[in-house]
């Protein structure tokens, strides 16, 4: 091969090239160190290349071999199963090429189902639930904002406009008749509401049993349901179901289940001005704000006149109970409900929040009297509605989920001047209890349904229909008697 010395010093094959003049105009043009470098770049090619090329050939040559040491109908199987898979592998690729040619592309419907798989799995971690529970449950929140809450505005609870959310709340329950009325008024001039829910439509073909031969067309009246939230009010702001619009619709659509067996009285929020108080921190604060000596405020659910606190505690613990038994606005307007009302009123709940945050595990309690004695006088109906509840438990998608059936003593220590003893004791309410809730963190904002979501229907729906069907039970059984 004949050579020609260019002036940049480079020797240039004449007749190796097509494109010789090009090639010459090209080096003209380009300086040592970007010929030197193009050169380099196509030695890496070629040694690539050759790699690739030997790596083909030993290969081919393997599967050669391989191929000869079988058996002719091994070979013939497994050519079978290449054209099989040839073929498959065409046709995915005619049907991803049809996809693109309409304008849209086969992969996104499976990348977001992937995606809702993937976050359903993220649940179940925060969760603790089998994966047939989560299939079963993961559509429960959606469901219930659409269905139950559409109408409902998400925001908190606030004292100066409550009666205007709770009529937005009960707007999404057309099956139930709400009266309102104002049964106090706190020392920040707070009012304290009072719903009582009945049955809108009364089902008047029904028979009842008056004795055990005998059938009447009466309908006998109702027994009520008296419950009540914030009273106490640690770590309200922790639970939603107690201090969210939405959150509370839910939570009352489990006790308005029952409005065919029971009346229903509610207070929404017992201790407003503490409530006021306490605002979106997270203070260790369970009292009112009444003016006392030292620190403002008394502790509601201590202040009731039963075996009532008489020893020296100073006004700023956090369990003063008062200077005496119903000195607070708050709790004379619970008794002026349970005196009129006592011969109606078949059970009293005092619904609260049983830690100041979910890193304080207490877990979820339901209690009964007494505080002030480790005396029982009544309490095997209480045995009974343990074993209801532990059984009801064992269904629930929280697989360590328990919930305690405990006397007030057994839970707190010796405590004295409750609301719930004071119902039992002083009025003879025949099932009054504590539901104790306990707080649970969220987990992962973009998870639905959430951890207190799942908490509240896994757990407190249970609670909550189990006491609420054992008290019927209870009831229609003694009037039979």
């Amino acid at each position: 091969m004949r050579y020609r010395k260019h002036h940049l010093k480079v020797l240039i094959p004449l007749d190796s090239e097509p494109d010789l003049e090009h090639r010459r105009a090209s080096l003209r043009l380009k300086p040592k160190d970007a010929i030197h470098n193009e050169r380099q770049q196509r030695q890496k090619h070629n040694r690539a290349r050759n790699v690739m090329k030997s790596t083909f050939e030993s290969h081919h040559a393997r599967t050669t071999k391989i191929q000869n040491d079988l058996s002719s109908s091994d070979r013939d199987h497994l050519h079978v199963n290449l054209d099989r898979n040839a073929k498959r592998i065409q046709n995915h690729n005619k049907m991803f090429m049809k996809a693109n040619d309409r304008g849209r592309a086969g992969w996104p419907k499976l990348k977001k189902n992937f995606n809702g798989l993937k976050s359903r799995r993220n649940v179940a971690r925060s969760t603790q639930m089998t994966p047939v529970q989560l299939l079963q449950h993961a559509s429960f929140e959606d469901s219930t904002d659409t269905n139950l809450t559409k109408g409902i505005t998400s925001q908190k609870l606030s004292p100066y406009t409550i009666k205007q959310q709770i009529l937005e709340i009960m707007s999404a329950f057309p099956n139930a008749n709400v009266t309102y009325e104002v049964i106090g008024r706190t020392a920040s001039y707070n009012d304290i509401l009072l719903l009582k829910v009945t049955e809108l439509k009364r089902d008047i073909t029904r028979y009842f049993r008056a004795n055990k031969n005998k059938y009447v067309d009466e309908i006998p009246e109702k027994k009520v349901l008296f419950i009540v939230h914030g009273l106490n009010i640690l770590g309200i702001n922790n639970l939603r179901c107690l201090i969210n619009t939405k959150a509370l619709a839910i939570l009352l659509s489990y006790y308005f289940e029952h409005l065919d067996k029971f009346d229903i009285f509610f207070i929404p929020l017992a201790n407003p001005d503490g409530y006021t108080f306490l605002g979106n921190s997270q203070h260790i604060w369970n009292k009112n704000i009444a003016p006392q000596n030292d620190c403002p405020g008394v502790f509601l659910d201590r202040n009731f006149d039963v075996a009532w606190n008489v020893s020296s505690i100073n006004s700023c613990s956090q369990l003063y109970p008062g200077e005496q038994p119903f000195s607070e606005v708050e709790t004379r307007a619970i008794r002026g409900i349970l005196h009129r009302y006592s011969h109606k009123i078949i059970a009293y709940f005092n619904v609260h929040v049983g830690s100041i945050n979910h890193r304080v595990i207490k877990g979820d309690a339901v209690l009964y009297p007494n505080g002030y004695t480790d005396v029982q006088i009544d309490d095997d109906k209480y045995f009974d509605l343990k074993a209801e509840i532990e059984e009801a438990m064992k269904n629930s998608s929280f697989q360590n989920a328990a919930v305690q059936v405990e006397t007030l003593q057994n839970w707190y220590g010796k405590i004295s001047g409750t609301s719930v003893d004071y119902a039992s004791t002083i009025y003879g309410i025949p099932f009054a209890m504590e539901l104790v809730m306990q707080t649970y963190a969220n987990g992962q904002p973009k998870e639905k349904p959430s951890t207190q979501t799942l908490a509240l229907s896994e757990i407190w729906k249970r609670v909550i229909d189990t006491t609420f069907n054992f008290i019927s039970r209870r009831t229609n059984n003694t009037e039979m008697e």
